[in-house]
Order: structure tokens, then C-alpha cells, then sequence
């Protein structure tokens, strides 16, 4: 009977691991790139209302956003949507660093460098800006 219940209890501490406070699951290895997509006017840069359901894209290099239509853009090696509340987590593998940016996302958004495993990335896109060309 005792090993029964210690068993039990080695399987709901295992089920456990790997999830975070916030329902997303983080991993032993390092390779999850996490972080939030936040919308603000130009009049105030400083507020954030969180982005659901927009695309980010996961690149090997920079790629601009601004301007024109890129001839012959690059494809994102991953691909993640955000959350209701902004945020966002996908896992990388082979890579210390890679570029994040929205994809056909509004509001207006640069890219932004992230290190795999590293601090959480905040991209914000401004609602009313005018593209740069």
C-alpha cells in the first residue's frame, strides 16, 4: 500500500514539472524564447494593451517591417501565436539567438533580437504610427 501512494505521488509531482505559474511550460534544455506583444497609441508609447491571435514569426536574421514589401522575404523557421493575454513561447532548437517580429501584424512593429533561453522579449507595435518608408 505504501508504495501504491508513493508511486501516486511521484507521478503527480512529475505531471507538474515544466509548467509555469502562467499555464506555459518552460524547458530543462533552454530553448524557449517567451515573450509579449503589446499595442499603444503614439501618444502614449509607454502603454501596452496585449495583442491575441497575432502571429510571430521566428527568423535567422533580421528582416524589416517597415517601408515596402520586401522582393523575396525570408520564411520564418517557426511560427507561434499569442495568447489572449500577449504572450507567447516557442521552442528553438540549434540556435542561440533569433529575430522576432509580427507577421502581416497591426499595429505597426520593428523586430527585436532574442537569445534562446533568455530574458523574455516585449515587441510593441504602435496603433496610429505612420510607417516608416
Amino acid at each position: 500500500m505504501k508504495l501504491i501512494v508513493l508511486m501516486i505521488a511521484v507521478v503527480l509531482a512529475v505531471a507538474g514539472c515544466g509548467q509555469s505559474s502562467s499555464g506555459g511550460t518552460t524547458t530543462a534544455d533552454g530553448s524557449a524564447v517567451t515573450g509579449v506583444f503589446l499595442k499603444h497609441p503614439s501618444t502614449d508609447p509607454g502603454a501596452g494593451t496585449p495583442v491575441a491571435g497575432a502571429t510571430i514569426g521566428v527568423y535567422t536574421r533580421p528582416i524589416s517591417t517597415a517601408g515596402p514589401v520586401m522582393a523575396d522575404p525570408p520564411s520564418p523557421i517557426a511560427r507561434v501565436k499569442t495568447a489572449a493575454d500577449g504572450t507567447f513561447t516557442v521552442h528553438v532548437t540549434g540556435r542561440t539567438r533569433v529575430f522576432l517580429a509580427p507577421i502581416g501584424a497591426q499595429p505597426y512593429t520593428a523586430g527585436k533580437w532574442a537569445q534562446v533561453g533568455g530574458t523574455p522579449v516585449t515587441l510593441t507595435g504602435c496603433t496610429d504610427c505612420v510607417r516608416p518608408l
